[in-house]
């Protein structure tokens, strides 16, 4: 096969009941010129043999596994990317699923912009739950979609679900790996970095993917929990971006005010005010000293 236009990189770990869907899917797009790139995270249920299997029907599948768990999908994404082929790159997760023209759709979209990142609707697939059971996921999030270059909205909150998403690979090479520091929201750290250095995101309005939530998946964790990844997430970028380290530490500052708010909200504002003078003066939002750049693709 010839460079293949795009690159799938599907991480996966225990989805013996699900790989098989999202693999399928991946492989049944129309534009046929593609690379799959599962990489297995050192599963236990056998799905790293089911992959294998589905290999020896296509070529176009490649499997890999890391020689010990490592407990998040960033290490296995990297291991793909650094195999990867394509000129463009495209997300999957081993639990989620595509319609067959997303691809296409979203080909059409790059050459049409030129956008360092395109992404699109998906529905939510919740048997569990019927209020949300085959809702759009950013009208779910309250999430409005948008194109172009928006730092300070996508700083806000992350309007580019991961498994609609595809990369130009231009950018990859020039944003570099995603993070593997666990403590951060390795995807939404991943389009703000493209942001803050002028990438543009392109939209295409169309219901493309399927969203498949359970209660344990890693992106609806809520409360603090979620609250102290965004922080992680916002100090680290703080750290390695100069161009909008001003943006990143208003908003962590923003979120700890309001962390604050809701730990103090018996007191008094005045009071509220006052011990926020003292636990968050500026010196102390980034700490210029242990700020690590992702490491560049070659």
């Amino acid at each position: 096969m010839s460079r293949p236009i795009f690159s799938v990189v599907i991480p996966i770990f225990n989805a013996s009941s699900t790989i098989e869907d999202a693999i399928n899917s991946a492989l049944a797009q129309t534009i046929r010129e593609i690379e799959v790139l599962v990489v297995d995270d050192f599963s236990t249920d056998g799905s790293y043999e089911q992959a294998l299997a589905l290999s020896r029907n296509d070529n176009r599948l490649k499997v890999f596994r890391t020689t010990r768990n490592t407990g998040g999908p960033s290490i296995p994404r990297n291991l793909a990317l650094r195999h990867s082929t394509g000129s463009f790159l495209a997300f999957l997760d081993h639990d989620d699923r595509w319609l067959p023209t997303k691809l296409e759709r979203q080909l059409a979209k790059h050459k049409d912009g030129g956008y360092a990142v395109t992404y699109t609707r998906c529905k939510i697939e919740a048997p569990e739950d019927p209020k949300m059971d085959g809702a759009d996921l950013h009208s779910w999030w309250r999430v409005p979609p948008l194109e172009g270059t928006h730092v300070e909205e996508l700083t806000r909150c992350n309007f580019v679900p991961l498994l609609t998403a595809t990369l130009d690979r231009n950018w990859m090479h020039r944003v570099g790996e995603f993070t593997e520091d666990g403590r951060i929201h390795e995807d939404w750290h991943y389009w703000l970095r493209v942001a803050a250095q002028g990438g543009e995101f392109g939209f295409v309005d169309e219901s493309l993917a399927i969203y498949r939530w359970t209660p344990t998946n890693r992106s609806n964790t809520h409360g603090t929990p979620a609250r102290i990844r965004t922080l992680h997430t916002l100090r680290n970028l703080g750290q390695i971006s100069s161009q909008c380290r001003s943006t990143f530490a208003a908003e962590e500052r923003r979120i700890r005010m309001r962390t604050m708010d809701l730990r103090l909200r018996h007191l008094p504002k005045p009071v509220r005010t006052l011990v926020g003078r003292f636990l968050l003066p500026p010196r102390l939002w980034f700490d210029q000293s242990t700020g690590r750049s992702p490491k560049p693709i070659a």
